[in-house]
């Protein structure tokens, strides 16, 4: 007798499914009931072949277990993104700020505009028929000198102390308008420079 003669059970076929395998979505234990090679369909005994139509069924089935797993996988992984989203983005300190509040009542007045204090006019004088010249002192010296450095002639600091440079101011302020360069502030030089400091304004 050979070794072929001397298997046990009947000789596989290849177009009945192994009974040895496993869906892979059953749970341990649990009973397939779309498996009838196993345990037979109704009205056959067990171990006949199956109806034609079976083997597609049972295929479809399991085509279906699959599709629902990985429908319901793809939804859990789905709901898990949105939670960690809402997690991460909700907690946060985005909270609604209120609109900010707007007043209603009226500007305040603008402040008083400041004014300059004007500054008091200069009017260069003379004595009483005499002249400012060189060595002289006192208030109407220190007018000139305030006049002339108003004007743009270096008089000096306006001590009121008629001395070499004031005497020079006057010179240049006589040279720019036609008068005897004499450095002596007499009447005529006294309007001319008062003039000059009115045209300025």
């Amino acid at each position: 007798m050979s070794d072929t003669d001397l298997s046990t059970g009947p000789p596989s076929r290849g177009d009945e499914p192994d009974p040895g395998a496993e869906d892979w979505l059953a749970e341990e234990g649990e009973l397939d009931w779309a498996d009838t090679a196993e345990h037979g369909a109704v009205g056959q005994a067990p171990g006949g072949p199956p109806p034609s139509g079976e083997r597609a069924f049972r295929d479809e089935l399991v085509r279906r277990r699959r599709l629902v797993a990985l429908v319901a996988l793809a939804v859990a992984i789905l709901v898990i993104v949105i939670v960690a989203i809402v997690v991460a983005g909700g907690g946060g300190g985005n909270k609604a700020q209120p609109p900010p509040t707007v007043s209603t009542a009226p500007p305040p007045p603008p402040p008083p505009a400041q004014t300059t204090p004007a500054t008091p006019a200069i009017k260069v004088t003379v004595p009483a028929g005499g002249t400012l010249k060189s060595g002289d002192t006192g208030a109407q010296v220190k007018n000139l000198q305030k006049a002339l450095n108003q004007l743009g002639l270096d008089a000096g600091k306006a001590d009121g102390d008629f001395g070499a440079s004031t005497e020079a101011a006057v010179m240049q302020f006589q040279k720019q308008h036609n008068l005897a360069q004499d450095g002596v502030v007499g009447a005529k030089t006294a309007a001319a420079i008062n003039s000059a400091l009115a045209a300025q304004g």
